[in-house]
Formats: structure tokens, C-alpha cells, sequence
């Protein structure tokens, strides 16, 4: 009887583990099979990524038809300076940064001749939600929030 159970004990025990070894392997293939962020990313024009920042501010702020195309505009223009720079220094953040200040400072001012100031005021505070989520998804993630490299969307400063 000892040596039954013995058997039936070693059976189930081998039989758990190997299922075990391989659940982690399947879990992150389903996942990547069932999340569009799993997959590959195709990139975005810059174009593309206007007007998905575009009708972000239109569903946020409720812009008009004038202000969509004027946003639509300054957006295009922000994210071809942008990536004109990343492109310069490589990626390189740090080495960028003196010349994407003068970039965001007329993208601000821009934002500031388009929008109203109620609408100016929502936009502020969305980004600095956004920039708050952010924060915390980094150091959930094991970051401490010490990203050397921030990754924030085209447009948002």
C-alpha cells in the first residue's frame, strides 16, 4: 500500500512540474498573441501621430473645427522638429535637450494662441496627470522613477 501511494505521489508531483515549466512559456505567448501592445509595434508617421495627438486633445478639450486643423498643424510641426533633433544626437535625450527647449517653448506659445484659457488650463492639467501616472508606472515597474531616457508623447510639452 506504501509503495502505491509512493508511486501515485511521484507520478503527480513529476507530472505538476513539468506542466509548471512550461505554463510561464505558454502564459507570455498567449499574452503577446492576446495584447496588441504584445506585439510588434509598427511605427507611426509623424503625420500619423499628429492626428492621434490631435483628436486626443479634440475628445479632451472639445476643439473646434478651426482649432483641430490649427492643433493638427502645430502638432506636425513639433513632432518633424523633434525627430529631426532625436535623429541628430542618435536618441541621446540628454545631448537634445538645449535644443528641444527653444521646440517646446513655441510649441507652448502656439498652444497658448490656439487654445482658449479654459481649455489651456484642462491641457496643463492632463499632463500633469499624465506625467503623475507615469511617475508611478516607473517605479512599479522597478524604476524609481530614474528613466534616463523619459519617453513622453510627441506633443506633450
Amino acid at each position: 500500500m506504501r509503495k502505491i501511494v509512493f508511486i501515485l505521489t511521484i507520478l503527480v508531483g513529476s507530472t505538476l512540474s513539468s506542466i509548471g515549466q512550461n505554463y510561464p512559456q505558454q502564459n507570455i505567448q498567449q499574452q503577446q498573441q492576446n495584447n496588441p501592445q504584445g506585439q510588434q509595434k509598427t511605427k507611426q508617421t509623424p503625420e500619423e501621430k499628429a492626428q492621434k495627438l490631435t483628436q486626443e486633445m479634440t475628445t479632451q478639450l472639445g476643439l473646434s473645427q478651426t482649432q483641430q486643423q490649427q492643433i493638427y498643424n502645430l502638432n506636425l510641426s513639433k513632432i518633424n522638429q523633434t525627430s529631426a533633433v532625436k535623429t541628430k544626437y542618435n536618441g541621446d535625450m540628454d545631448a537634445a535637450k538645449a535644443e528641444l527647449k527653444p521646440i517646446n517653448e513655441q510649441y507652448k506659445n502656439g498652444l497658448k494662441t490656439i487654445l482658449t484659457p479654459d481649455q489651456a488650463t484642462k491641457w496643463e492639467q492632463i499632463k500633469q496627470q499624465k506625467k503623475q501616472e507615469h511617475q508611478q508606472q516607473n517605479q512599479s515597474n522597478g524604476n524609481g522613477g530614474n528613466n534616463t531616457q523619459p519617453q513622453q508623447p510627441q506633443g506633450q510639452n
